[in-house]
C-alpha cells in the first residue's frame, strides 16, 4: 500500500518527538537518515544528534511546537493577501518553504488576484487624479500588475495611504537607483482600467480617455503633469523671467486630445512638437508665457488638493505682473523675476 509523503513525514516527526533516534527513524521506514534531516529542515527545524532519548523527546516537542504556530503566522500573512515571495522575504525563509506550508494548509498557490479597492469603486478627486498619475508614470506588466514609479518616494507613500489596506501595497526602493515603485494591485485593477482605455505597453498608443467627468478633469490633467509634466522659469532676454510648462508623451494622439481640453478650459497656444532624447523619440505639449502659466495654475490647484509639491510650489513662485502706465498714458505690464 502507498503511503502518503506528507502523512509518513508527520509519523517521523511524531516519532521523533517520542524519542526515536534519526537511526532509529531511517531504519524503521526504510531511508537514510540524511532524508531525515532533510525533513526535519523543511518543517522548520535542525535535525542535530541528541544522545538522550528523554532530552530528545522535550525539545523536539518545543520545537514541533514553535513550527505549527509559524506555520499559522505564514497563512495568516497570505491570507491578509501578501505573496509567496514576500512572506519568504519577511519571514527570512525560501520561498519553497512557504510554497510547501500553504499546500500542507490546504491552499494550491498560483498568481495572486488583489481585490479591487473601494477606493476605486467611488467617483472623487484623489481617484482621477491617480489615474492622470498612472497614465503618466503608471505600468500595467503582462501579468497584470499596476504600479507607480517616482523618484519621491515619500510622495508614493502618501498615495499608497490614500489608496488603502484593501489593495497590497509596497514601496520598493530599488538600488543604485533613485527610483521608488508603489504596486497598486493586480488583475482586477488592470482590468478595470481598461475602461480608461489603459493597457500594458501604453507609452506610445495610449488615447486620452473620453470618459473623464468633467468635474474631475483638472484632477485627471494634475494627476498628469505630476508624472509626465515640467515647468521651467528661466531669465527672459527682454528682462524678467521666460516661464514655460508643458507635457511629455510617447503617443501624439493623446497629446493631441490634452491640447483640445485645455483648450476648452482658456489654457490656449499650445505647441506640440517630437522631441528627441537619449530614450528616442518623445513628443511635447509646450505653453508659454506669464499669464498662461497662472491661468494653469489657477486651473490645476486648490487648498486641499492632492498634488506632488515640488512642482506646485515652483507654479506659485511665479509672480502676478505689475500694471505699469507710461509716459503716453499706455499701459503695460512688468514682469518680476
Amino acid at each position: 500500500m502507498t503511503i502518503d509523503l506528507h502523512e509518513r513525514n508527520e509519523r517521523i516527526i511524531e516519532d521523533y518527538g517520542l524519542g526515536l533516534s534519526t537511526t532509529q527513524l531511517a531504519k524503521k521506514y526504510g531511508i537514510t537518515q540524511g532524508r531525515i534531516c532533510q525533513i526535519f529542515k523543511g518543517e522548520g527545524f535542525q535535525c542535530r544528534p541528541i544522545r538522550e532519548a528523554s532530552l530528545a523527546s522535550e525539545l523536539v516537542k518545543e520545537e514541533i511546537a514553535r513550527a505549527r504556530v509559524r506555520e499559522r503566522r505564514l497563512v495568516a500573512l497570505y491570507e491578509s493577501g501578501a505573496s509567496i515571495s514576500e512572506i519568504a522575504e519577511a519571514e527570512e525563509r525560501s520561498t519553497s518553504t512557504i510554497y510547501k506550508v500553504l499546500v500542507r494548509a490546504g491552499y494550491k498557490p498560483g498568481p495572486r488576484r488583489f481585490p479591487l479597492s473601494d477606493f476605486w469603486l467611488a467617483e472623487g478627486p484623489e481617484k482621477y487624479y491617480l489615474l492622470g498619475l498612472i497614465f503618466a508614470d503608471g505600468n500595467i506588466s503582462n501579468g497584470g500588475v499596476v504600479s507607480i514609479s517616482s523618484r519621491d518616494a515619500d510622495f508614493l507613500e502618501e498615495i499608497g495611504g490614500i489608496v488603502g489596506r484593501e489593495v497590497h501595497t509596497y514601496i520598493y526602493r530599488a538600488e543604485n537607483k533613485p527610483i521608488s515603485s508603489l504596486t497598486l494591485g493586480g488583475k482586477n485593477l488592470a482590468t478595470y482600467l481598461m475602461r480608461y482605455d489603459l493597457y500594458p505597453r501604453k507609452s506610445n498608443t495610449m488615447k486620452f480617455p473620453g470618459n473623464i467627468p468633467q468635474e474631475y478633469m483638472r484632477d485627471f490633467i494634475r494627476g498628469e503633469f505630476d508624472g509626465d509634466g515640467y515647468i521651467s522659469i528661466g531669465d527672459h532676454h527682454h528682462g524678467g523671467a521666460r516661464i514655460a510648462f508643458g507635457f511629455s508623451s510617447g503617443s501624439m494622439e493623446f497629446l493631441l486630445a490634452l491640447r483640445e481640453a485645455l483648450l476648452q478650459m482658456g489654457i490656449d497656444n499650445g505647441h506640440i512638437r517630437e522631441q528627441k532624447t537619449e530614450w528616442g523619440h518623445v513628443n511635447q505639449l509646450t505653453y508659454e508665457g506669464v499669464f498662461r502659466s497662472l491661468r494653469m495654475r489657477g486651473f490645476l490647484y486648490c487648498s486641499d488638493c492632492l498634488c506632488l509639491g515640488r512642482k506646485r510650489d515652483k507654479f506659485f513662485s511665479i509672480k502676478e505682473p505689475i500694471l505699469m502706465i507710461s509716459k503716453n498714458g499706455k499701459g503695460y505690464y512688468r514682469h518680476s523675476s
